[in-house]
């Protein structure tokens, strides 16, 4: 999989977390906090290969933005 940086959270404070990617196969990775061991036991189904990530809402509203802008809506 190829992933390419399309942007870092507005509020980091100059970190590189969150950010999001694209990917080669058209879908997104979220980078964020990684969930501590009581929020992550609170999730239904965890597959061994799947864990759960933090982001903030203004993380996700700058998500739809974009996706939005990309549609041309």
């Amino acid at each position: 999989m190829q992933l390419t940086h399309l942007f870092t959270w507005k509020n980091s404070g100059g970190g590189n977390c969150p950010a999001v990617y694209a990917t080669d196969r058209d879908s997104l990775v979220v980078q964020g906090y990684t969930l501590g061991t009581d929020a992550a036991a609170q999730m239904v189904n965890v597959a061994a290969n799947e864990s759960g990530i933090e982001i903030p809402y203004t993380l996700a509203e700058q998500i739809a933005d974009m996706v939005n802008a990309r549609r041309g809506q």
